[in-house]
């Protein structure tokens, strides 16, 4: 009952910071420092806020409210409207130019903005057309980070509505496209392996020669993770480089990276040796051990006597055996 109370609230709260229903006459600078108050803030509840409410004020495609705008026996009026283009421009400008440079900050919540931003792309991109603000923000994270979510946000946005846009609007989505589309293959892992908020479904659409076909979309996407995983077991650099990340993110596609790994290996127990000795460093809620069940998967299938040695040595291991 207490989180439907705390939901409901939180959605009052974000209605407020809708750019029309909001029921109240805040300018859009006013707003924006309630928002920055809350991100800025040491409560981790209050910055979650803050990111939702951020979301909140760059939502342009959908808008409703269970305000009934009155105010006992007086009625109130909807709140601030944009009176033209230019408010339009002046107020989606504004929070996506803040959601940007907390994408490239160092902080924890600019994964989040980074999200807030990609879940909102296709709305400001369709129904605001502010293709020269996107652009701006597209090119201002690619030079400092990845932006994964970014990249799918540009494609759905090509696939859904690329056959209305004038072929302008259409070369600058496919200039990001290839700006913003994963090359080296740290980024490949990244996007395929270890996205924990890409479904398969997300990444089918990546693909524009993959049949879309339920199980051949399961198949292709997880045999992919799995040839990225050989490749990395391969590279005792990247290997090295992406270790802690691979035992503490959360992704449902890291048992086929963890075959893989084994598949690109040379010495299966001096790797297993870097998982135990790693996850010792990993915080323990942080922990995740889909790795190590796919890297034990894939030698169970050819080395059976070795995943029993490993299995038998993980009942004294000190964070495995808990």
């Amino acid at each position: 009952r207490q989180d439907e109370n705390n939901n409901s609230i939180r959605y009052e709260l974000k209605s407020l910071f809708y750019i029309y229903l909001s029921g109240t006459h805040a300018t859009p600078e006013q707003r924006l420092k309630m928002i920055e108050k809350l991100v800025e803030s040491d409560d981790d509840i209050r910055c979650q806020l803050g990111v939702e409410l951020l979301g909140a004020s760059l939502e342009a495609w959908d808008f409703t409210s269970t305000h009934n705008f009155e105010f006992g026996d007086r009625s109130r009026d909807y709140g601030y409207m944009p009176k033209n283009k230019e408010e339009i421009c002046h107020w989606y400008k504004l929070y996506i130019e803040y959601a940007t440079m907390l994408a490239i900050t160092d902080i924890p919540l600019a994964s989040k903005a980074k999200v807030i931003l990609a879940e909102n792309f296709r709305g400001l991109w369709i129904k605001a057309h502010l293709f020269d603000e996107l652009a701006w923000a597209t090119r201002k994270i690619s030079s400092k980070t990845t932006w994964h979510e970014g990249w799918v946000a540009v494609r759905n946005t090509k696939r859904f509505d690329g056959e209305m846009m004038s072929p302008d609007c259409l070369e600058v989505l496919n200039t990001l496209d290839v700006l913003l589309k994963p090359v080296s293959l740290m980024d490949k892992v990244r996007l395929y392996a270890f996205s924990g908020r890409l479904s398969i479904s997300d990444l089918s659409h990546l693909d524009d020669t993959l049949e879309q076909q339920d199980d051949k979309v399961d198949f292709d996407y997880f045999k992919i993770t799995r040839t990225l995983g050989a490749e990395v077991g391969a590279n005792k650099e990247i290997f090295k480089e992406l270790l802690v990340e691979m035992l503490s993110c959360d992704c449902k596609r890291l048992f086929s990276f963890g075959q893989g790994l084994y598949d690109g290996c040379a010495e299966p127990k001096k790797m297993w040796k870097d998982f135990c000795q790693t996850l010792s460093l990993v915080e323990e809620a942080s922990r995740n051990f889909g790795i190590l069940c796919g890297f034990l998967n894939a030698i169970s299938q050819i080395y059976i006597t070795i995943s029993e040695e490993l299995l038998q040595e993980a009942i004294y291991d000190k964070v495995l055996a808990i």
